[in-house]
This record gives C-alpha cells, structure tokens and sequence, in this order.
C-alpha cells in the first residue's frame, strides 16, 4: 500500500478530460436543461426546466398540492409551481443577459457525446433500440466488435498472440452449469499444483449483456508468472440473464471450485520459509501466500462486489438476533468472550448450505457501483435505451437503488448492529482496492470515488479500502495493460 501512496502521489490526476468526466450527470444539470444552457454560456431560455414538474414520479403529487392549495385557507399568498417555473426561468434570463457567463470550463466541448446523442437519439427509433437489445442481437453485434480487432492485434501484438494460443492449450474448461455460457477458464502456473501462491477469481465486463470468457484469456498471463492459478468465470449475459441471475451463476462458479478444486483455495501447499531479522536477531518465519483474489472488471466489478454483499446478507440472516437472555449471559462472560477473524481463504460450509469461496481481497477495475448515477450518465449519452442497464437491473430507480452495492451494504448495517455484528464480523474481504482510469468516459472515476467514501462509512478502515486512479488512462486500457504485459 506505501508502494500505492508513492507512485500517486508523484502522479498528476487533473486533466480537462477528467475534470469534464468529474461534472458529468448526475453531477451536473442534465443535457439541453435552463441550467446547463446558462454554464455553457447560451440562452437558457432555449432548454427546459429541471422541476418537479418534469418528473413523472412526483407529477401526481404536485397536482394534488395545487388542488388542495387552490381550495384551501392556503389560497391567498401560495403561488403555484407553474408561478415558481415561471420566475425561475425568469432570474436563468437575467442571469445570462446581465452578466454575459462563459462557457464553464470544467464541462468540456459540447461534443463529446454528440455523435451517440445523435444516432441514438434521434436517426435510431427506441423501440428498435429496445427490441435489438432485448433479442441478443446488440450482444452479437458487440461481440463481433471484438473479433475485427483481431487482425490488428496479430499485427501489433505479435507476442501477445503467441501467449494467446499458447494460453489456449494451457487453460481447462470447467463447466459448472447445463447453459452454454455457463463455464470458466482454469489456468495453473507452470510449477503445477504443489506450487501455487495465490488463487485468482475473475469477473469480465461487457455492461451486462455481452463479453465472453475467452476475449480476457491474456488476462491470465501475469498471475501465472506470479506463481498464481485463474479462473476467468464466464456468466449468462442479458437477455439470457438479468443481474440476480449473474449473481447467481458466480456463486455456482465458486461452488463447483470449491467442490472440485479446494486444494487450490488453501496454502497448505506453499512451504514456509525461515528468514533472519538482522535487527533484532530473531528467527521469524514468512510465506508468499497471497491468498483468494476476487477481480472484476466494468460491469465485472459491479456484480462482483453485489456478490460479496450478497455474502454478507445471508450471514446475517443466519446469525439470530440476541436475546434478554443472551443479552444477560453476554453480560456476565464479557471477559471470557473471544471473536475470531479468518485470516486465510477456505472453502466455508454452514448447516444446510453449499461449500463457497471466502476471499481475501477484492479488486474493483472501472466498475459502475452507482447504478442510478451510471443510467444517468447514460442518459447523457444518448445509450440508455439501448444499453442492457435497464433491464438487467429492474427497470426503476428503486431497483437501481438495490442493486448499487455500496449502497446495498450501506443498508444492512441496522440489521448488523441489531445482531452486534461488525464488518469484521462478516466476510467482507480485508483488503479491497478499487482502481479507475482519470480519463474513462464509460465509466466515469466519480463512481470509485462514491463506492470507496460509501465503504469506508459502513466502518471499512482506510488502509483497508485503498482507492488507486490512474492518469490519462480510459475504460479498456486498465485491463489491457494486463493482458498486454503490463503490471
């Protein structure tokens, strides 16, 4: 972690890209609003209004307000919010034609999304938007995106295509359930079983309705050379799953390698070695262990940290709420009491449930944590019709409220503190990093920045969520710095 501190530390973080990226919805008023027309330094009289009125899910509550006011004591003095509308874009107006403003700096080129603004929006009808997202055909067509990238790549990467096929007979198919999608990628380092250091879980991305196993093989590169096994999950993508449902296929993925593989899961394989304290002349004993990694990346990332909360709820469903007489006993042995805390990943089992994985760390590559903020930037784009967001997570903003993990965690804490439960009560993995490109405009880097405040508020130290961002780097080249041989 100091080796984090320092190299950010030496970074410079603030581009114009970036700090547009900061100011992107919801941060900033949305597009062709009053409000933004007034930053950008137009006539605000040319968008509208950003009220109550203009949202559908407060629009019968306003009208019954007028109504009660309209016949009420309330009359003389309310003025309506037709009355409010009017005046605010009155002082927008005056705002504008008084003191001229200029054009926000921080808010970038008008065209950075106008290209989708215009397709999407306006050439491509949304029924057939929602009809090619909804049939598969928006997952082929992404899909087949990556395939006509090959051919540069073999010109380009040369050794990264060698690794690749090399990879190919490496790797083992495990199939852990009837749907075709439904397998992973198991690699071993070279050294075989009996000299593993560490065991990696890796969740790829693809906004929840594309992306196969096979396009992040290359991934699995820099862990082997770490002494390290992989498994690259893949999962049912939308429309053939919706969120719940991916959640579900990694805990089927985790439950079959816990099943068939828990040799890889523990350490017992890895000798201790004895070393020599030159300082204080004592014999002490260390290990390489590095124990269970989860990684997900982009959407990836999202369901994987939805999984670890998914985790945590069923262990305090099963933990019962304390009792008077607990409450007593409790009381009189509080100096016999102990806790205990895993320090190693096992294969965990409780009455009446299925082995599963416990992780020792979580690592978040550009994932969209917020999903209410992330359709909102969406939205701005012009994408969310046709993007498998929507109905990958519900449909309404109380499901999108449901499935942002850190806000998800954030609401069982009463549950946890009824029941004298603490973060290190549960399997939360101790160490999380969650990592984020400066300059990603797919997933903004305000969305790590939100989960790991969010996080830390639910009683996660700071030394054991690290937050780490990476200068003028995008959406794909974190991952592809990995798979092309970066570190």
């Amino acid at each position: 972690k100091k080796r984090v501190d320092d190299d950010m530390s030496s970074q410079c973080l603030v581009t114009a890209k970036s700090l547009s990226l900061s100011l992107a919805p919801p941060r900033a008023p949305p597009v062709n609003s009053s409000h933004q027309n007034l930053l950008r330094g137009k006539d605000p009289s040319n968008g509208f209004l950003v009220t109550t009125n203009n949202n559908r899910e407060y629009g019968d509550y306003t009208k019954r307000q007028q109504q009660h006011y309209s016949t009420s004591a309330y009359q003389k003095g309310v003025t309506t919010r037709q009355d409010d509308n009017t005046q605010l874009r009155q002082l927008l107006q005056n705002t504008h034609h008084n003191n001229r403003p200029q054009h926000h700096p921080h808010l970038g080129p008008t065209s950075d999304h106008r290209s989708t603004q215009l397709v999407f929006g306006t050439l491509i009808p949304q029924w057939f938007q929602n009809k090619i997202r909804d049939n598969g055909k928006f997952r082929s067509i992404v899909d087949g995106l990556v395939l006509t990238s090959v051919p540069g790549l073999v010109l380009t990467q040369p050794t990264a295509c060698r690794n690749f096929l090399s990879l190919r007979r490496q790797g083992v198919e495990v199939a852990y359930g009837l749907h075709p999608m439904q397998r992973l990628d198991l690699f071993l380092p070279d050294g075989g079983e009996g000299d593993i250091r560490g065991f990696v879980f890796f969740v790829h991305g693809g906004a929840w309705g594309s992306g196969k196993k096979w396009m992040y093989r290359l991934l699995a590169q820099p862990f082997l050379q770490a002494k390290m096994a992989i498994a690259i999950v893949g999962y049912r993508t939308y429309p053939d799953a919706n969120v719940p449902q991916q959640i579900q296929d990694l805990e089927m993925a985790m439950e079959t390698l816990a099943v068939e593989y828990p040799h890889l899961l523990h350490h017992h394989h890895q000798p201790v070695v004895p070393t020599m304290d030159s300082s204080s002349a004592e014999t002490t004993t260390t290990n390489n262990w590095k124990g269970v990694t989860l990684i997900g990346h982009s959407s990836g990332a999202h369901i994987a940290m939805l999984l670890l909360v998914a985790q945590i709820e069923r262990q305090i469903k099963l933990h019962p709420l304390p009792t008077a007489t607990n409450d007593t006993t409790n009381t009189n042995t509080t100096n016999s009491k102990t806790t205990t805390t895993p320090t190693t990943p096992t294969t965990t089992t409780t009455k009446n449930t299925p082995p599963t994985i416990q992780f020792n760390n979580f690592i978040g590559l550009s994932g969209p944590y917020s999903i209410n903020h992330h359709f909102d930037y969406e939205a701005m784009r012009g994408l969310e019709e046709i993007s498998p967001l929507k109905p990958a997570c519900g449909h309404t903003r109380r499901s999108f409220t449901h499935y942002s993990p850190a806000l998800r965690l954030r609401s069982l804490l009463p549950s946890m503190r009824n029941r004298k439960l603490t973060m290190r009560d549960v399997s939360l993995p101790p160490n999380i990093l969650l990592m984020h490109g400066m300059e990603d405009d797919v997933v903004p880097f305000t969305s790590t920045s939100e989960a790991a405040a969010i996080v830390r508020s639910c009683g996660v130290g700071v030394e054991d969520c690290v937050e780490y961002y990476l200068p003028k780097v995008g959406h794909a080249e974190v991952v592809m710095e990995l798979m092309m041989g970066g570190t």
